[in-house]
């Protein structure tokens, strides 16, 4: 019976922590977004600034 228990609690744990890691994976995915989404505004940004700077 106890020992039913354990293996049931061991179990859960174990996919617990299998959630976690895919909640960080997919959290380091969307970091990757973030950055990628943050290299292209820089260089739409500076685009941008060379087409007002031509307007001048």
């Amino acid at each position: 019976m106890i020992r039913r228990i354990v293996q049931e609690q061991q179990l859960t744990l174990q996919n617990q922590n299998l959630k976690v890691k895919d909640l960080k994976d997919e959290m380091e995915i969307e970091k990757s977004k973030v950055k990628n989404l943050e290299e292209k505004m820089a260089f739409l940004e500076a685009q941008l600034n060379k087409i007002l700077e031509q307007k001048k």
